[in-house]
């Protein structure tokens, strides 16, 4: 009786240590996958702001270069729209 009692406690420990092990793995897992998609995403977000910028600069440099042709034109800013 005492070693079927003696297998009974060690069956019970060994899969006590095989689910805690298991439970450490699969939230080990998760956190890898949570973390590396995160990494995915940020560098997502950075491209679109790269990419965002480039048109914001590209809009800015029309406008300088608009605002260079009207005065080197000799317009005004009344004359050439501008105000409204």
């Amino acid at each position: 009786m005492q070693t079927v009692i003696s297998l009974v406690l060690a069956i019970l420990l060994c899969e006590l240590l095989s689910v805690s092990t298991l439970q450490n793995n699969m939230t080990t897992q998760a956190r890898n996958f949570v973390e590396a998609q995160a990494g995915t995403n940020a560098n997502v977000v950075n491209e679109w702001l790269v990419e965002e910028g480039n048109i914001v600069h590209t809009i800015r440099n029309g406008i300088y270069e608009h605002e260079g042709y009207r005065s080197d034109h000799g317009l005004s800013g009344s004359e050439s729209g501008e105000g409204l």
